[in-house]
């Protein structure tokens, strides 16, 4: 019942252009934070109570528009942010210099230009830790998705095929989890939650691609010790590539890893294998990977991001192929860990606007 009403709170838009709220007297001594999406109540809740502060919130439940978070942000001491929000020189130029700072409702800061945060002095905030539990249920239940070709057998029943077909021994067969070799670029926090929850399914081994900038041996062993199989750094992106039964991407986005996922890496794949991203959507070439998918040359994937996203019609080629299933970047999106990021997002709008630190700091 709680989850149900708190989600249908975030689904009710106000009708007026913007939503002010203070709880001082005196309107233009507060302190102005410009919140470009409802939160739950609680955490709107404690921006409108705090004392000297203004709240001016994008009412409608869809990204707000640049040019009302331009207007909007002119004086403004705060923003919080989401991730389709470009937090860039133009924004920060349009805040004015009582911009203390930008706090978003996300682990990634992909969407803000940190160069022009270090520029003008301005502190970012952000949720790291909080999500990872959420984050790797949905990683592993794409894996399970694409290698068991539940998106297709869905669209299949959708479609009304089933009646016509009726039972047959390999009707959307998939392969099972059991033995199989997992892949990980990227092996953090989040991709490690995700290689616990799959060794219950009984994976063979765990390989992975990082920075390399530290010998991860010692922990590796552990982990090692801890599932029962081998855990330890791939030879290559090529090796990784061409041994693994699934490769999940978890990283973030840089210059180097845009793209890492390529036509060349795709095509080094094992034919029954899947690909998995909950990373960063450029982290994948979207062209490469439909095509990849309508030749045969992978079995499956499982997209919680992708590039272009929020911006991803009916008619792009990933949703519309068969063999590829795709969510719209819900990886935390549980009304605990979201209600959580939402709280965190709140308070470090408010601290360093009264002497205080942002709670959860990106240093530069």
């Amino acid at each position: 019942m709680l989850a149900a009403a708190r989600l249908s709170f975030l689904r009710r838009a106000a009708p007026s252009p913007a939503r002010l709220f203070s709880t001082t007297n005196t309107m233009s001594a507060a302190k102005k934070i410009v919140v470009t999406r409802e939160l739950m109540p609680e955490a709107m809740d404690l921006l409108r109570k705090k004392e000297g502060v203004e709240v001016v919130t994008w009412p409608e439940d869809r990204s707000a528009p640049r040019d009302w978070l331009l207007e909007n942000a002119k004086g403004a001491s705060g923003l919080l942010v989401m991730l389709s929000d470009k937090v860039d020189e133009a924004l920060l130029e349009a805040a004015g210099p009582d911009l203390k700072v930008v706090s978003t409702l996300s682990v990634g800061y992909d969407h803000c230009e940190l160069a022009a945060f270090k520029k003008r002095g301005v502190k970012l905030g952000y949720t790291p830790e909080l999500l990872t539990d959420a984050t790797a249920d949905i990683s592993a239940m794409l894996y399970l998705m694409a290698t068991r070709r539940a998106g297709e057998a869905v669209r299949f029943v959708e479609r009304g095929e089933w009646p016509s077909v009726g039972w047959g021994p390999l009707l959307y067969a998939g392969y099972e989890p059991k033995g199989k070799k997992i892949g990980f670029f990227g092996f953090g926090r989040i991709a490690q939650a995700t290689a616990n929850r799959l060794i219950g399914f009984g994976v063979s081994s765990i390989t992975y691609i990082d920075s390399g900038r530290h010998d991860r041996s010692e922990r590796d062993a552990g982990l090692s010790q801890k599932w029962g199989v081998p855990v330890a750094r791939a030879a290559s992106l090529d090796a990784l590539a061409s041994e693994s039964d699934a490769v999940i991407l978890l990283a973030g986005l840089t210059p180097e890893t845009k793209h890492v996922v390529s036509s060349d890496f795709l095509g080094k794949m094992k034919r029954t294998a899947v690909l998995v991203n909950v990373g960063r959507g450029g982290l994948v070439d979207n062209d490469a990977l439909a095509k990849a998918l309508k030749e045969g040359q992978i079995a499956g994937a499982g997209l919680d991001v992708i590039e272009g996203e929020p911006s991803i019609g009916a008619d792009h080629p990933l949703v519309k192929e068969d063999r590829c299933v795709v969510l719209p970047h819900i990886g935390s999106a549980t009304v605990e860990t979201r209600t959580a990021m939402a709280l965190l997002s709140a308070r470090n709008a408010i601290g360093p606007l009264f002497g205080g630190e942002v709670e959860a700091e990106y240093k530069f």
